[in-house]
């Protein structure tokens, strides 16, 4: 065992040190021979997931996201990035479970949120798409300009019904903490 383990060391140094150089597919192999070697290394992955993420090979990476889940039921970023690929997949339903179980264990996963306002607006549910989209943009303010430029969320910046309902709450909350001298 302890071979098996030292091996599996090994293999996860190397791919740590491949990854830094940018040379993802020589990592993932690495990881992947460490987790054949010592299953309980499971964890990575989400790290191959990420990087099959990364090169936009959205199936393969929805598969290792699914054993990341299988090995880390509680891995809520697991759960978000798993929907984030099945959304791209176009498997709606698929990504809707996935991003609502990664939201029950993290309500304040943004990223989850913003997914989930892309798969409401694909899927023309307006007002559930605009409080995903305002909740994302609440715990992640940096992706409004990509939300703003989105094909699929831009449509609620330039309607000015949608850009009230949108801002409405945000600009309340700022006058509050304004008035309430910055809490």
């Amino acid at each position: 065992m302890k071979n098996y383990q030292q091996r599996a060391n090994a293999l996860i140094a190397k791919g740590t040190q491949l990854r830094n150089e940018g040379r993802l597919r020589e990592a993932m192999e690495a990881y992947r021979k460490a987790v054949a070697l010592v299953p309980a290394y499971g964890s990575f992955h989400f790290v191959i997931g990420d990087m099959l993420l990364q090169l936009e090979r959205h199936q393969e990476a929805a598969e290792a996201y699914r054993a990341a889940v299988e090995f880390m039921p509680d891995h809520d970023q697991a759960w978000s990035r798993l929907g984030q690929c099945q959304l791209l997949l176009g498997a709606f339903e698929q990504a809707r479970l996935s991003l609502e179980h990664a939201l029950a264990l993290n309500p304040q996963d943004g990223k989850a949120h913003y997914y989930l306002a892309m798969l409401d607006a694909k899927t023309e549910d307006h007002k559930s798409a605009l409080a995903h989209l305002k909740t994302a943009l609440k715990l992640l303010p940096h992706w409004e300009t990509p939300a703003q430029q989105d094909p699929l969320l831009k449509r609620y910046f330039e309607d000015p019904a949608y850009r009230a309902k949108l801002r409405g709450k945000i600009r309340w909350r700022f006058w509050r903490r304004e008035k309430s001298g910055g809490r």
